[in-house]
């Protein structure tokens, strides 16, 4: 288990981990900043995403446009901001599992075995 969570670490921590994290951040984050008086139609396409929201705000009239604007970057800083200090964290176990696995195979009383066979030449000497 361990060697197969070591292995795909880093691939999930760059490639999953931000966006899935930060996504779900924004989207926790959103509802509570919405302004006031929006449509359920507004209210779901700026749940969903910042494209959404972006799109949803050039609609809106008066100065509800400028608050949803206002909300959504709140929102988006605030997953993204979630989305690193989580990536951090998870660099810092890899770091740490990296570490351990390699001073425990760099012990200073640990030697190889040497092989009792001569060295062999890599060419032939005619060569």
């Amino acid at each position: 288990m361990l060697i197969v969570v070591s292995t795909l670490s880093p691939v999930f921590a760059r490639r999953f981990l931000p966006g899935s994290v930060g996504i779900a951040a924004y989207r926790s984050r959103i509802g509570g900043l919405l302004p006031d008086g929006l449509s359920p139609d507004a209210t779901a396409d700026a749940s969903d995403s910042v494209n959404g929201a972006m799109a949803t705000a050039t609609e809106l009239p008066g100065t509800h446009g400028e608050q949803l604007v206002s909300a959504v970057q709140k929102a988006f800083t605030g997953g993204m901001n979630t989305a690193a200090i989580v990536s951090a964290v998870v660099a810092g176990l890899v770091a740490i599992i990296a570490a351990t696995r390699c001073a425990t195979s760099a012990r200073p009383g640990r030697r190889r075995k040497r092989s009792k066979q001569p060295p062999v030449e890599p060419y032939p000497p005619w060569v």
